[in-house]
């Protein structure tokens, strides 16, 4: 579980895939091609490989699904 703010660096996750789920606010996860936005108590799955850039405008608290030791912020 992380609280964050602002705009991550784009990256991607190549061997994994990576479950966001918003414990409180609402996040942004724009992809090369579109844009995800999460409400409350919402879920996605980003499939490995994907490149994307999670966006929040106000402080956000998601818990994040992946191994330990996976860099969820990119490089």
């Amino acid at each position: 579980m992380v609280t964050v703010r602002g705009e991550f660096a784009w990256h991607d996750h190549p061997d994994i895939d990576e479950v966001v789920i918003v414990m409180e606010a609402s996040l942004n996860i724009e992809f090369r091609d579109g844009i995800v936005i999460l409400e409350l108590g919402e879920m996605f799955a980003i499939p490995k490989g994907l490149e994307h850039k999670p966006t929040m405008d106000t402080k956000c608290k998601i818990m994040i699904a992946a191994p330990r030791g996976v860099i969820n912020s990119g490089e």
